[in-house]
């Protein structure tokens, strides 16, 4: 994060009601520095102590200003994750255009993903509903991203690790529940393989139907250029907020 980003980010978290009490805006910012300090961590040098160690404060500290920034930023998540602009949409159509070379795929200038969250230790509540296919405790999310910018648009989070990521994406009260509202007439959002087909979902074929025709073959190989966006979009959430890898929050 540059330092104008900070600046700016530390202004719209003071406004909240999360840090209404904060004296100063310096204070402010120290706050929310140590907060996305710890967001920002994982594994060993993860925990409360090591964090208070390198921000020289008490560890009841990093937990009260790490709860502010969480409370700030969640103020601000309606502001911030925001539908495409006219001018997004038309980047994002563009980018498509020329990523496969076909100007009809422009109509597709959404992708979306679902990941899972591990948490960092076996809830006590629900654990049985919370434990993935992959072995983990988790949660799972569905997000949406522009795949020129890997900007979300949508996020649908809440699901326990043991559903699936349709089931995740199809509780969305956004463009699954309203696509007319945000796609226009014949336009449609990049899906993976298992959300299945619709008038505004189109996704690759499956192995079986690819190994019998190469032109299934090749229509999945250019729609990889595409769809790898979405987990481009992931990884790069991930590695900023390292927290996810072992989320430590109440779920309940």
């Amino acid at each position: 994060m540059t330092p104008d980003a900070f600046q700016a980010l530390t202004y719209r978290l003071s406004t909240t009601n999360a840090f209404r009490s904060t004296p100063s805006f310096r204070h402010v910012q120290q706050q929310v520095a140590v907060g996305l300090y710890w967001l920002g961590q994982s594994g060993n040098g993860g925990g409360v102590h090591d964090i208070a160690f390198a921000c020289s404060c008490s560890q009841g500290s990093v937990q009260e200003w790490t709860d502010r920034t969480i409370a700030g930023l969640y103020k601000l998540n309606s502001e911030v994750v925001t539908f495409a602009t006219e001018d997004k949409h038309a980047k994002a159509k563009a980018w498509v255009a020329d990523k496969s070379g076909v100007e009809e795929w422009s109509r597709g200038w959404l992708v979306v993903d679902g990941t899972h969250i591990n948490l960092a230790w076996k809830p006590a509540l629900n654990a049985h509903k919370h434990y993935s296919y992959k072995g983990d405790y988790t949660f799972n999310i569905a997000l949406v991203f522009l795949p020129h910018s890997l900007r979300i648009v949508e996020s649908v989070v809440g699901h326990l690790g043991s559903s699936h990521d349709v089931q995740a994406w199809g509780s969305g009260s956004g463009i699954i529940a309203k696509p007319r509202l945000h796609l226009d007439e014949g336009e449609f959002v990049w899906v993976d393989a298992g959300y299945g087909y619709s008038s505004y979902m189109v996704g690759p074929y499956s192995n079986t139907a690819v190994a019998k025709s190469r032109d299934l073959h090749y229509f999945n190989y250019s729609l990889s250029r595409i769809c790898v966006k979405a987990e481009h979009g992931i990884a790069y959430l991930k590695n900023c907020f390292q927290c996810l890898m072992g989320f430590q929050g109440n779920l309940y």
